[in-house]
């Protein structure tokens, strides 16, 4: 059998589909050979019952939804035939977001300042410079953003078809109405109202609400985030306040056992006396005797953390706590 030339692959190629062309082209550029460099991406071949999926779809009006190999380009077709493609670089997208300013900006430094020498603090850091301490948040700042985007890039790819359904879909539809307002207002016709636009967009926006992750009712009121700080604050005062709560429920058993009429009433304060330079809180020394006894530990837990985080309020509870407590000793 004859060779065929270049010209008569070229008169061939021409009578194919822009979509076998591409594949076409896709396939030259896979050859071992081939010093072709292309961001065409493949599609995954169909297997059975994909293909006869593909072919049912194209009979109707329904879109028809195919992802490439590395999910990072989603083809879009409709009787059979290609309309739309999306594609996403994670990689480019982590690089650029990067390399903009703008989430610099809405860093708050001086808290986050603030929360690294809390930490130095707490780990008795006394040699750490000003700059030094300005260096760290930085890098901080700077890997956690990372994470971040490269976070954000995974969600973005799992996304991609229902983006690539949306923007079809939604897409069309945005552009039909206003199209057809367009010629409704040049002829003297009604429009369609704001009102009906949203009501056809409502699956899309449906979609859009799942992705959000928010519920109804206004504002979600979270109480407190933990930080690196946090956590060795309450690991740290919850061992010094552990002897302090032993020694002040025996001081509370030995009083309400005292013959001592006057001392057994007066339990309460003789721990709050003993103790007055720690402040003990008066609804805490309740927990050192019954009816409302709890372990010294527990009770030093729950004190620690009103003294790491005093704003939060009401203040945390023990399973909380105790859970915080264990990813302390982790960390």
């Amino acid at each position: 059998m004859k060779k065929p030339t270049l010209e008569q692959v070229i008169r061939l190629a021409a009578k194919l589909s822009p979509e076998d062309r591409q594949e076409l082209f896709l396939f030259i550029a896979q050859r071992p050979d081939s010093a072709i460099k292309t961001s065409v991406q493949a599609v995954q071949p169909l297997t059975p019952d994909e293909k006869k999926k593909f072919n049912e779809a194209a009979k109707t009006d329904r879109l028809y939804l195919l992802a490439s190999n590395d999910r990072k380009l989603v083809k879009v077709f409709q009787r059979g035939r290609l309309i739309f493609q999306v594609s996403f670089d994670p990689e480019n997208f982590v690089r650029s977001r990067m390399e903009i300013s703008s989430w610099k900006d809405s860093q708050d430094t001086d808290w986050i300042n603030a929360e690294t020498q809390r930490a130095l603090d707490l780990m008795d850091r006394a040699d750490v410079t000003k700059a030094e301490l300005e260096d760290q948040t930085k890098q901080i700042m700077r890997e956690t953003f990372e994470k971040y985007s490269i976070a954000l890039a995974g969600d973005i790819l799992r996304m991609l078809p229902t983006f690539a359904r949306m923007l079809s879909a939604g897409g069309v539809f945005i552009a039909d109405i206003g199209y057809n307002n367009q010629l409704a207002a040049q002829r003297g016709f009604q429009k369609y109202t704001l009102e009906e636009a949203i009501k056809g967009l409502e699956p899309e926006w449906k979609q859009i609400k799942e992705f959000l992750n928010v519920q109804t009712g206004g504002r979600i009121n979270v109480r407190h985030i933990w930080t690196a700080a946090d956590y060795l604050c309450l690991q740290k005062e919850h061992e010094r306040l552990k002897p302090i709560w032993q020694e002040a429920k025996r001081i509370a058993r030995d009083a309400r056992k005292s013959k001592d009429i006057t001392r057994r009433q007066r339990w309460k304060e003789q721990v709050a006396d003993f103790y007055k330079a720690e402040n003990l809180p008066d609804d805490l020394i309740d927990h050192a005797a019954p009816p409302n006894e709890l372990q010294p530990s527990d009770i030093a837990l729950l004190h620690a953390a009103r003294i790491c985080m005093p704003q939060v309020s009401p203040p945390y509870k023990l399973k909380t706590l105790r859970e915080n407590l264990r990813l302390s000793k982790r960390k």
